[in-house]
């Protein structure tokens, strides 16, 4: 199985503007190692996860999102919206050509 990391680096993404992950209950095995290993060009400004499965997280992922610079923006019944104060010099997002989702 590839990490979402391993899969950017393929797809040879130099930055992502947001994330939506509902993996099932494993958010946690998909975000703890991106959130350990990504170098700060490819961390979203926002993150969606779905939470309703969070009672079989077994990694301290949200920590990790916390220590990254993210911080809760909202919660609704099933996600958790996060999002990451913007780096000076980093562009806002916009949409463009090379613009699509990457399915694993």
């Amino acid at each position: 199985m590839r990490t979402l990391l391993e899969i950017l680096e393929t797809e040879e993404f130099d930055r992502l503007d947001a994330l939506k992950v509902d993996v099932e209950g494993y958010e946690d095995r998909v975000l703890g190692p991106f959130l350990t290993d990504a170098p700060d060009s490819l961390l979203p400004a926002i993150i969606v996860v779905e939470h309703i499965a969070g009672h079989r997280w077994e990694t301290g992922w949200f920590a990790r999102a916390l220590a990254r610079g993210y911080r809760e923006q909202g919660r609704t019944r099933t996600n958790l919206l996060l999002a990451r104060e913007r780096k000076p010099g980093r562009p806002a997002a916009r949409q463009s050509a090379n613009s699509r989702p990457v399915r694993a």
